[in-house]
């Protein structure tokens, strides 16, 4: 059961990572105030904080209402908090505790306001 746990974990990392990060690596600010750029690291360690907390209203605190997932392999995005809702928190599923929770990231960029993240996640 720990195996699908992190699997399917490891799923979720993928798709938060479109959305946050947690450690950065190499950061192009072109676009972004540099006030923007300071802030996306607290927005990152509360959104990592709250997966490792178990605290589902943390983790949803950290995105607005319109937010989009964006899947990996080709998995279709996933549009607007409700469906992000049914997506982790499906009624059916069982819990999923996630012990451990690193990210990298590659890149972070954007303008006006729109940020994109692009990197890497490894949690169980």
């Amino acid at each position: 059961m720990r195996t699908l746990a992190c699997r399917r974990l490891a799923t979720v990392a993928a798709l938060s990572l479109a959305a946050v990060v947690y450690a950065v690596g190499t950061v192009k600010t072109e676009g972004l105030r540099s006030t923007d750029v300071s802030a996306i690291p607290a927005v990152l360690e509360r959104y990592r904080t709250s997966w490792l907390a178990n605290d589902a209203e943390g983790i949803r605190g950290t995105f607005t209402p319109d937010a989009v997932l964006m899947p990996h392999h080709g998995v279709a995005p996933v549009v607007g908090m409700a469906a992000i809702n049914q997506f982790w928190w499906p009624a059916n599923a069982s819990k999923t505790t996630i012990v451990k929770f690193v990210q990298t990231v590659d890149e972070v960029d954007g303008s006006g306001s729109l940020a994109y993240l692009r990197g890497r996640s490894e949690s169980c």
